[in-house]
């Protein structure tokens, strides 16, 4: 399966940074990665190389690049959570 996480973030209105734009040198877009342990480590990198808060990260995103679905997103502390499943209709 090939996949890529989305890798971003805002500024934190906290810091008096804009929450509506990127911080200013910063890059932005989707990685492509091997697995979803690629992914989390590609976060972590990020959010460590750019030195972000945990109100600086909007990223997360983790795409099945086949499908175009999104299959999970990776919260700051590195965690993937996995898409909920459609909720089956209740039977009548």
């Amino acid at each position: 399966m090939n996949l890529s996480v989305h890798l971003s973030n805002v500024g934190n209105p906290d810091r008096d940074q804009n929450p509506f734009r990127e911080l200013p040198g910063t890059a932005t877009g989707w990685e492509p990665v091997d697995s979803v342990e690629a992914a989390q480590a590609a976060v972590l990198a990020y959010i460590t190389d750019y030195f972000l808060g945990g109100g600086n990260w909007s990223g997360g995103d983790v795409r099945n690049e086949d499908t175009g679905e999104v299959i999970g997103s990776i919260s700051y502390n590195g965690r993937f959570w996995p898409a909920e499943e459609p909720s089956a209709a209740p039977k009548t």
